[in-house]
């Protein structure tokens, strides 16, 4: 084959099992095509065009839904359970190709395909995208072939050519983006449908678009990426997203501290699990926490220069640190384990964690003790970050403020949720917000949202706020107050 510059940028190198040729013209294409046909080429050939995007080589085309099952597979990180411990955490889910099954999703998808593809009426499903190179088995006797024609237009390099990929027939590549589409398209067809129907969706094609990543955490960043358009679960785009420094933190702490390891739920819809959860906090939260240090940093610094601006000092221009988030949470890991050994609630859901036949705690049988434990919710990591923040810049030391926020009551009522709803059903005609009173503990109240008969935890910023100044504070400044303290931590 004639030799030619290659269209790609210098530093691309094609992940193992795949060879990029490049031909001068889509004559010599043609050309290509007619040898594989005369030698009875086994595989499957793409027709498309190959391009650069993002410093991403891609590849479009479109084929058969039938051929897609053939070649596309989904690798789908499961949720959290609580018969297996490893579902659902930052590991777990950064293992997998893709995020688990949303029931609700699928159960959409699935109506839509029946009501339209499965009876011949018009419908329209979104590009899929694979990727060739992370999960491709590195075994197979038969490489995977791009050939694009090269060439330049309009003065500069192209970045979209022409091209044709020939897939080994037995090559199967993970669902980057569309992963519950091939699942509920797979599912027809292996199901109980009447045949007719699965001959009416057999009889359409879809498009798709291979990238070309050798990497996995890549292919996690690329379906992040795609998700910017598209809602993803919080916690999932914290786990992928790893442009985002306060992400990158947030998974790094939460696979270097065994508990987060285990207790982090990464695929979490919003920053509170659910009631039922194995795990004790959405890796959403974790970002927050993080995310609510770095603020606080740069409030401190923005009213510093707001007090110079006010004073009339001339302000000087400065160069933003660099090593400004490392430093701001560069005793956020301490933190963490000094909570998790000093606050009651987490120190047992660690010892069942370490010796579950000693210790029977889980986040299960935690959460919803005294009508609901906020250690447990992400209002509790608000909370801390705000604890964090004071310690630092007072020169508290971590695990003391550790202990202060282990001394305080972190259980929403005084009983239990029996004793509110025996109170509520005894005085009928006292307003449900009057008798949740009755039974809240004061320092929380600030924390619960009351509505249609029913509370949760879910405060907003100025709530979280508004908690810490009239009563974290001072109960933590009272306890810190105490001589002892010092010597305990």
């Amino acid at each position: 084959m004639t030799s030619h510059p290659s269209p790609f940028r210098g530093d691309f190198q094609p992940p193992p099992n795949l060879r990029v040729k490049q031909v001068k013209d889509v004559q010599e294409l043609l050309l290509e095509i007619s040898k594989r046909s005369l030698l009875g080429y086994s595989g499957i050939a793409l027709f498309g065009n190959a391009f650069l995007q993002g410093g991403r080589l891609q590849f479009t085309s479109a084929l058969p839904i039938s051929q897609l099952m053939d070649i596309a597979y989904v690798h789908q990180a499961m949720k959290p359970s609580a018969e297996d411990a490893a579902r659902g955490t930052v590991g777990h889910l950064a293992s997998h190709a893709n995020r688990p099954r949303i029931a609700a999703h699928s159960n959409r998808l699935r109506h839509y395909l029946l009501e339209t593809a499965c009876v011949g009426e018009p419908f329209f499903l979104p590009s899929f995208t694979l990727n060739f190179g992370a999960y491709v088995d590195r075994d197979l006797d038969a490489e995977a072939e791009l050939i694009v024609v090269a060439f330049a237009s309009g003065g500069g390099s192209a970045v979209c050519f022409p091209a044709i990929l020939f897939l080994p027939s037995q090559i199967r590549l993970p669902v980057t983006d569309g992963g519950h589409r091939v699942g509920q398209l797979d599912d027809l067809l292996a199901g109980k449908l009447p045949g007719e129907q699965k001959e009416a969706l057999r009889r359409n094609s879809v498009d798709i678009k291979i990238v070309f990543e050798g990497d996995l955490a890549q292919a996690h960043q690329d379906f992040a990426d795609a998700g910017k358009a598209q809602p993803i679960a919080k916690s999932v785009i914290a786990t992928y997203d790893l442009r985002d420094e306060r992400n990158r933190i947030a998974k790094e702490l939460s696979t270097s501290i065994p508990f987060l390891r285990t207790f982090i739920d990464a695929t979490a819809s919003s920053q509170n699990v659910s009631s039922k959860s194995p795990k004790v906090w959405a890796m959403s939260a974790l970002r927050m926490f993080i995310d609510q240090i770095i603020r606080q940093y740069q409030d401190k610094v923005r009213a510093a220069a707001d007090a110079l601006k006010q004073a009339g000092v001339p302000a000087e221009k400065h160069e933003p640190d660099p090593q400004f988030v490392e430093k701001a949470v560069m005793g956020a890991r301490e933190f963490l384990e000094a909570l998790i050994a000093h606050v009651p609630t987490l120190r047992a859901i660690e010892a069942g964690r370490t010796n579950p036949g000693d210790y029977p705690e889980t986040p299960a049988t935690e959460r919803d003790k005294g009508g609901g434990d906020v250690v447990l919710k992400a209002a509790f990591l608000a909370i801390a970050a705000r604890a964090y923040f004071v310690a630092q810049e007072e020169g508290i030391p971590l695990p003391a403020m550790a202990l202060a926020l282990g001394t305080i009551p972190w259980q929403v009522l005084t009983g239990e949720k029996a004793d509110l709803d025996a109170d509520v059903e005894a005085n009928p005609g006292d307003p449900y917000a009057t008798v949740l009173a009755r039974h809240l503990r004061p320092h929380l109240q600030p924390l619960v949202t009351v509505a249609e008969g029913r509370y949760r935890i879910t405060p907003a910023v100025k709530d979280i706020d508004l908690a810490w100044t009239r009563h974290f504070r001072p109960m933590i400044d009272a306890f810190l107050a105490n001589p002892a303290v010092s010597a305990v931590a």
